[in-house]
Parts: structure tokens; sequence; C-alpha cells
């Protein structure tokens, strides 16, 4: 009985020891566990620290960032603005050259046609002008013909008094025509046009007046034919005469001989005059 109390006894006490090295070793494992803890919530505030610092530091840096693109973005945009703008001031130009060149090419159209309608309008007269050449040439033909059946003659006299030279080369004008078959003599030259070829009597008689001679030469063309001359003597008279072949066109009249000095008789004393005599 003792021993067993005794055996219990020390049961107790080996579990009382048991539990004390128990309770120790459990509070050894506490006091490590919570120094670990700390340990490690103290590094755990600095990788929160440093995390946040790198947060904040990556914030900023993306800030940065931002701002950097941000202001890139707001250049290129700024950039392509005016780029826009500038097409479109360039476009406005091209679009103004266009509607100038359309005016332009109007304008030309409108001078084209103006010129079309005034070269239409030219051919119209050159074309009532060839056929009215062709009604002259009509007209000039038949009077060509007409004037191979007529027989020209003319008869003028000198109507001046007294007649009077300024140019020792004038030629002689008798003003009042009597005659002129064939329209051939002309009283503003004095020259008688011959109409048509053939053989002609051309006659002139000059008068002198106031002790004043009176003489000219009768020609054809830049040739002399013949001489008239009146004396000095009041009212002398000379007639010349020339029987010549003539041919169209040729001119015929008096010519003053060199001198200003000389004075004809007018008041239809002197006369002119020519006809046709045969073909």
């Amino acid at each position: 009985m003792c021993n067993c109390q005794k055996h219990l006894k020390d049961m107790s006490y080996l579990l009382i020891f048991i539990n004390a090295i128990v309770v120790a070793l459990m509070a050894m494992y506490v006091y490590e566990n919570e120094r670990k803890m700390e340990k490690m919530s103290t590094k755990q505030d600095l990788t929160e620290k440093e995390i946040g610092e790198l947060k904040t530091e990556a914030k900023r840096k993306e800030d940065q960032i931002n701002e950097f693109l941000s202001k890139a973005e707001t250049e290129k945009l700024t950039q392509i603005e005016n780029q826009q703008i500038e097409g479109t001031k360039k476009l406005t130009e091209i679009e103004n050259q266009q509607i100038a060149g359309t005016r332009k090419l109007t304008e030309i159209e409108n001078l084209l046609i103006a010129g079309t309608t005034k070269l239409t309008e030219i051919e119209n007269l050159l074309i009532a002008g060839a056929k009215k050449n062709t009604e002259v040439e009509n007209i000039l033909l038949q009077s060509n013909e007409k004037g191979h059946n007529i027989s020209p003659a003319f008869h003028a006299s000198m109507v001046r008094h007294p007649y009077t030279f300024s140019d020792p080369n004038e030629i002689l004008r008798f003003e009042h025509v009597w005659t002129n078959i064939g329209d051939g003599y002309h009283s503003d030259t004095g020259v008688f046009v011959v109409p048509r070829d053939g053989l002609y009597q051309i006659m002139g008689t000059l008068w002198s007046t106031d002790g004043k001679q009176c003489a000219a030469n009768l020609y054809k063309n830049d040739s002399r034919l013949n001489y008239g001359y009146a004396g000095a003597e009041h009212a002398r008279s000379n007639t010349v005469h020339a029987l010549v072949i003539l041919k169209k066109d040729d001119k015929i009249y008096f010519k003053n001989r060199e001198s200003t000095s000389f004075q004809c008789h007018g008041n239809y004393h002197s006369e002119f005059s020519g006809w046709f005599v045969h073909k």
C-alpha cells in the first residue's frame, strides 16, 4: 500500500515535472514565435514601405510618362492639325486655281466662239465679196465687150482765163467737157485715157492772149507727138494734129513747154479733142 502510494506520488511529481517542461517548452516556443512574428512584422513593415515608395516612384514615373506622352501627343496633334490646316489652305488654293482655270477656259471658249463667229462673218463677207467680184467682172466683161463695139470720142474746152502756169511741166486742163463717149477723158487731170485699141485722130487748138505766148506739146504717155505754139500777139492760135495708133490705157495730154511765163486764152477758146477712127 505504501509502495503504491509512494509510486503514485512519484508519478505525480513526474507528471508535474513533465508538465513544467512542457509549459517551459511551450513558453519558449511562444516567445520564439512572437520574436519571429515581431521580426517578420518589422520586415513586413519595411517591405510595405519600400513597396509604397516603389509604388509612389512608379506612379511618379507613370505620371511623367503620361505627361510626356500627353505632351508628345499634344504636339503631334498640333502638328497634325497644322498639317491639316496647311492641307486645307493648299486645297483651297488648288480649288481657287481650278475655279480660275475654269473661268479662263470659259473665257477662251467664249473667245473661240467669238472668233468662230467672226470667221464665219469674214467667210460670209468673202463669199459676198467673191459674188460681188464676179458681178463686177461680169460688168467689166460686158463693158469691155461694149467698149469694143463703141467708138470713143471726146471734146473739151479750156474755161479758166487767162490760163497761167505755176509749174513749167504742168499738164493743161480743159475743164468743160462737151463730149466724152467711152468716158476716156478726165477733166480733173486733162488726160485722155484710151478706152480701146485702134487708130485715133487727136487735135488741139491753142490760143494766146494779152501779149503772152501759149506753148504746149502733145504727148503720148512720156513721148512727145507734136509741138503747139501760139505767138505773143493777142488772139494768135495754133492747131495741133496727130493721127496715131493707140493701145488701151495709153495716155494723151498737152504739157507746158517748161516755162511759167506762158499764158493761154481760156474762156472756151483753147480746145482739146480726139476720136476713134478705126480698130
